[in-house]
């Protein structure tokens, strides 16, 4: 396993490991790489969490929740950037804290203006001046200064890849029109950047989502990699049978598929609706869809996989059957449950997310359970117009649910608020302004308690259900 430039071994004895280091050190010598012997250390791992260690998440940068970073207040924020720059036209004097204002500042039109007028400046600051002006996704004076900056050309290609993934969230229509021809170009001129190659293309995806470029055939020719990390970008018809997905799920190199996962299990479908078998997946593939359950176990019949992740995860007695209760959910139900389990220890804001998303659907199958039998508690999940009734509202304390099932519901309502606080599902808290941040680990361990809780009185209101 390797992350960036940390490699780690695993074998059933310390000979093994022995080994396989003396091998990988050759390896590593005749490329030119000298591994430090002083950071050579063999582990007996007895868990997961023991050989998964220190390692971060590997998730895009802008989702990355080991920062967690502090914010400051507008104020604070605009006087220590005077107090980092000088000289005429004002230059970075000192790097560290102009950085640390960049990453931290809330929204202010000055700082925002500095921080353009320091990019042709200082393009070695770029992903710090990048992160803040991610926070004007509508902003005519970014898009302008950009524009300007990619028209009259900066010699850096991984700027000028930077400056493509930002105009890529924030660029309107009419500056996609005008700025296509340049990205092309840079797509064609980036044979030797890898950056400036993912950027110009994520760009270039985004003209293809508004109907103004054809990008596919593109992306078909991409290192894996790069594959991989625009499967987030690819429109709707790259999911059409036999159009790109097909390909990538087929494809040699296995990470564009593994990426793919995540989004199979959001829309609901398998590598079945592309008319491919299990054997026609790479075999990592296969081992990771059977971990999101697009591919299924070969199981006995009586055994209840969410169950057994639920039982196990938050240490519930007794026996818990739940495919009486979700009924024809429960494949639905259980992609859920086994992406939420797969990313306990190595994302915790994505564990969070799935796991309110599985609590939704199956407080709405109790819902729907306890009306069809005249039960306190039950409400319909679906108002006047036909249209599903939100969780939050279905949890809310003045709602029949929480009346009946008070405990049951306060600890999901607890859950399902720090899920919507985060910045993935929302970039700002809506009473303080402030950012939100990702879930750190001591507020996992708080939702955790608070999940015990919850799935205990759910597994006896469920059993005593006619």
């Amino acid at each position: 396993m390797r992350y960036v430039d940390d490699v780690r071994l695993f074998a059933s004895s310390a000979m093994a490991v022995q080994r396989a280091a003396i091998v990988l050190e050759v390896a590593t010598r005749e490329l030119g790489l000298i591994p430090q012997g002083g950071k050579f250390r063999i582990l007996e791992a007895r868990s997961l969490e023991d050989a998964i260690g220190s390692m971060p998440s590997v998730v895009a940068p802008d989702q990355a929740e080991a920062e967690e970073l502090p914010s400051l207040g507008k104020l604070e924020a605009e006087a220590s950037l005077r107090d980092a720059l000088g000289g005429r036209p004002r230059r970075i004097r000192d790097k560290t804290k102009a950085r640390y204002v960049l990453f931290r500042a809330p929204r202010s039109r000055w700082v925002r203006d500095t921080a353009l007028s320091l990019l042709p400046r200082h393009p070695e600051q770029v992903d710090a001046i990048c992160a803040y002006l991610r926070l004007y996704p509508e902003s005519p004076p970014t898009e302008r200064a950009l524009t300007a900056l990619l028209r009259n050309g900066t010699p850096y290609h991984y700027v000028r890849g930077e400056l493509w993934l930002l105009l890529t969230s924030i660029a309107s229509t009419g500056s996609l029109r005008n700025l296509m021809p340049f990205a092309t170009a840079d797509y064609s001129a980036s044979k030797s950047s890898w950056h400036l190659r993912y950027g110009a293309l994520r760009f270039l995806l985004r003209c293809h989502r508004e109907g103004l470029a054809n990008t596919l055939g593109r992306v078909r020719r991409q290192h894996g990699l790069i594959k991989a990390l625009l499967v987030p970008d690819l429109p709707d018809s790259a999911l059409r049978p036999g159009g790109l997905v097909h390909d990538l799920l087929r494809d040699r190199d296995f990470r564009p598929g593994l990426v793919l996962g995540p989004e199979l299990v959001r829309r609901q479908m398998t590598h079945r609706d592309f008319s491919l078998r299990v054997q026609d997946l790479s075999p990592t593939i296969q081992n990771c869809y059977r971990g999101l359950a697009l591919i299924q176990r070969r199981r006995q019949a009586q055994v209840d996989p969410i169950s057994e992740m639920l039982r196990n995860r938050y240490q519930l007695a007794g026996q818990w059957d739940l495919r009486a209760l979700l009924t024809t959910e429960y494949m639905h139900c259980l992609q859920l449950a086994s992406e939420a389990e797969n990313m306990f220890n190595v994302g915790r804001s994505q564990w969070l997310v799935s796991q309110d998303a599985l609590n939704d659907a199956m407080v709405r199958e109790l819902l729907r359970q306890l009306l069809a039998n005249g039960l306190p508690g039950g409400r319909s999940t679906t108002g006047s117009d036909g249209r599903l009734v939100s969780y939050g509202v279905l949890l809310d304390m003045n709602g029949p649910f929480a009346q009946t099932f008070n405990r049951l519901a306060t600890s999901l309502r607890v859950v399902h608020k720090r899920r919507n606080r985060l910045p993935t599902a929302h970039p700002y808290d809506t009473n303080t302004g402030l950012r939100n941040t990702y879930l750190e680990q001591r507020e996992r361990t708080s939702l955790v308690g608070e999940l015990r809780a919850a799935y205990s009185e759910m597994q006896n209101i469920t059993s005593s259900l006619p």
